[in-house]
Parts: structure tokens; sequence; C-alpha cells
């Protein structure tokens, strides 16, 4: 039996890993995947291949990853639209896993193992001899590179096994922990924008600066903690103001807040966003409403994407955690105060928020309701409602913090009052 048993391991393939992440990093003239696997082996096979544009077919880097397969999870299309990367296509191929990057000319392809769960793959334009900026201890001096990047333009292999492991890059282990925790809440949109506009004229920008102000109150009631507003009054702030503000405090957390809103009066409930790729078609619409403000004039390159890029990719994982923990905490507990029937639970989603892309901390987009829908929009105006929201993210928030390590002080003393709520209108509604 032994011995038939030692035949049919030889004979029968290991347990395949899966593809569960694809983070993608560019700079001139070069990038850099990073394959992130469930599970792996590091004895599987890897073969890459470059093609040239052939007609309307674009230059095409293609690496194939043995043993895997993609997660469910895994968007087959995955847009890039940077430094001459167009985007990575994900097939199953064989027994194994082929990502396709189209590309704008033709590249070098190089892949290898950084450990079981991850594979690191290199594009890299022809020309000029150049060391290779992102080889550990400039190990691969005189790899072709174009552009001319500079030193560091590209991460590091021990920063991408540091974003494997959950880490962010460019953490300094020196620095003395904070006793007290950092949070910023974003109130969206301001000014003279307005956001989405309700039924009755409700404006998004009014309610989302009501549940800031509301959920600072209540977690200082609960924690010793330093609570920052991006605002904290009706102005105007583009999304990479907002993300600074949470950079510059070197941040613990970022909750932006908003309301919803849909192209017809239907959809209603409450959801929360994490940063990655769309999760479906409703979570791209999103998206793309509350990217329409984005950028302020010339916008944020440079290493300051490049930082940006590593340590969202490093705390992606957290923000999802988050998220499914702001969810939870919200939906929960306004089912116990207004009856389930009245509690829309839409889950957690992923798509790519400017203002979640720019923050280098646990982020996460909370959508309260919809203003579009008429009894959402009623519960959106109502005092009492805006307060079992606020004290239920800010519940969701204190337990957060608590699993990742000691929890935070409690408070030290008073704490200002909750603001005056914007006046309710209507009828209160039921289930819809």
């Amino acid at each position: 039996m032994s011995a038939l048993l030692l035949v049919l391991a030889w004979i029968l393939p290991a347990t395949a890993g899966r593809l569960t992440g694809v983070r993608t990093f560019t700079a001139p003239g070069q990038a850099r995947i990073l394959l992130i696997l469930d599970d792996g082996a590091v004895d599987d096979p890897l073969t890459t291949r470059a093609t040239p544009p052939m007609g309307s077919i674009p230059a095409r880097g293609v690496t194939w990853v043995g043993g895997a397969t993609v997660g469910e999870e895994l968007p087959v299309e995955i847009p890039v639209d940077s430094d001459g990367v167009r985007r990575l296509l994900v097939a199953q191929v064989g027994d194994g896993v082929q990502i396709t990057a189209e590309l704008d000319d033709p590249r070098e392809v190089r892949a290898e193992r950084l450990d079981a769960r991850g594979v690191m793959v290199d594009l890299i334009a022809r020309g000029p001899v150049a060391p290779d900026p992102a080889a550990d201890g400039g190990h691969a001096a005189g790899s072709p590179v174009g552009g001319g990047a500079g030193e560091g333009s590209l991460p590091s292999r021990d920063q991408l096994r540091a974003v494997l492991q959950g880490a962010s890059p460019t953490l300094d282990l020196s620095t003395p922990p904070r006793s007290r925790p950092v949070i910023v809440l974003d109130a969206g949109h301001g000014g003279w924008d307005h956001g989405a506009v309700g039924v009755t004229g409700t404006r998004e920008a009014d309610i989302t600066l009501q549940l800031v102000r509301r959920t600072r109150t209540a977690l200082l009631r609960r924690i010793d903690a330093d609570v920052i507003l991006t605002r904290d009054s009706d102005r105007f702030l583009y999304l990479t103001e907002r993300a600074r503000i949470a950079n510059n405090a070197d941040a613990d957390v970022f909750i932006s807040i908003h309301a919803n809103a849909a192209p017809g009066p239907a959809a209603w409930g409450i959801e929360t966003y994490s940063m990655d790729t769309a999760s479906d078609k409703g979570a791209a619409r999103v998206a793309a409403r509350e990217n329409a403000i984005a950028w302020e004039d010339g916008g944020e390159d440079g290493p300051d994407l490049l930082a940006a890029q590593l340590i969202t990719a490093g705390t992606m994982r957290l923000s999802k955690e988050l998220a499914a923990e702001v969810q939870a905490g919200v939906c929960r507990h306004l089912s116990v105060v207004y009856g389930a029937d009245n509690v829309r639970d839409l889950g957690t989603k992923t798509a790519l928020f400017t203002v979640l892309t720019r923050t280098r901390m646990p982020a996460i987009l909370f959508e309260s309701s919809f203003v579009s829908h008429p009894v959402d929009e009623r519960r959106l105006r109502a005092p009492h409602w805006q307060q079992a929201v606020a004290e239920a993210l800010a519940d969701a928030i204190v337990h957060w913090l608590d699993r990742q390590g000691d929890a935070p002080p409690p408070a030290a003393g008073p704490t200002p009052e909750s603001p005056p709520a914007v006046t309710a209108t209507g009828s209160w509604g039921g289930r819809p």
C-alpha cells in the first residue's frame, strides 16, 4: 500500500495555488508586476515570451505560471494605462495561469519567484544599457532599461516581499509607537461640489459633513484619539488634497463618508468600498461618479505616486478587513435600532476611488445610503438616523483598531457636543 501511495504522489500533481492578486508598478520604460498566490511551490515552472505588434494587435509580454489556477475574485482584464502598459489579461491556460501585458512597444519579459506566494515579472523597454533601478544591491547592473528612470523608480524585491506579508513597505520600524491613534474622517464633496442631490434637494455634501462631525464626537467619547476632519465646513477640496491631509498626519485609518446615488429611484441600502479593481459594473459606476472631481492642477506623480502605489498595495488586506468591520457593524446596529426590514446590507465592494489610491494607510469609502431613493433620503436627513450611523461607525473603527494591536486608550475627558443636524423633512419611511 505504501508503495502505491508513493507512485500516486509522484504521478499526481501537487495542489495548485490560486492567483488571488495582481499589483502593477510602472515607470518610464519599465514595469514591475507582482503576482500573488494563496499557495504554490518554488519549483513550479515559469515561462515568458515577448511578441511584437502585428496589425491591430499590440505588442505583448506573456508570463505563464505553472501549477496555478485563476482565483474566482480576480478579474480577467486589469486596466493599467500607464507608462506604455495598456492592460493585463489573466487566463487559465493548461495547468497554469497566463498573464498577458498589452504594450505600446515591444519589451523584454523576465519572471522570477520571490517565494511560494509571489512571482515578480519585469517588462523592460529595449534601449540604452543602464543599471536595473530595482535590483537588490545592484545585482542586475547592465540590464537594458529605457526611459532613463532614476534609482528607486520601481519597488525592490524586498519591498515586494513586504507587500506579500501585508506590511507597508516603507514602514520605519525604528519609529516609536504612538499612544494615540490618528483617525482621519473625510466628508465627501463640499463647496461648489454638492455631490449627489436627492429627490427633494438634499445635498450629499451636507449629509456627509453632519455624519463626520457626529462620528468624531462618538469616537472621542470612546477612545483617546486624534480625530482629524478633512473639512469641517462647506468648502471644496480636491481628492488629492484629502489624501494629502491623511498622509501628512501619518494617520492610522482613513474613512471617506458619502451618500450614494443611482440613475433611478429603485436602489437603496448601505455599502462600503476598499481599493482594488471594480468588483462589478455598479462599483465602477460609483467610482466614476466620485472620481469626477479628481485632480488639482498638475496632479501628483513621480516618487509620491510610487510610494502611494507601494503602500496602498501593502495595506489592501487591512483596508478590506476594515471595510468588512464597518459594513457589518453599521448594518447590525441599524437593524437592532430600526428593524432588519428597514436596513439593506449591500455588502463590501472594491473600486479604484482616487481618494483611496492616494492614501497610505488602511482606507475605505462608506456609502451611507442613497439620496436618489425617497425613503433613504428621508433617513439620511433625520437626526436620529445620522446619530445611529455615527455611533455604529465609531464602534466599528474602535473594534478594528483594537484587533490591530494594543487597545486604544479610553477617552480622557469631556468631548464636544454633537453638531446640529440637517432638518428632517417629510414622513419617516419604512422598508421601500
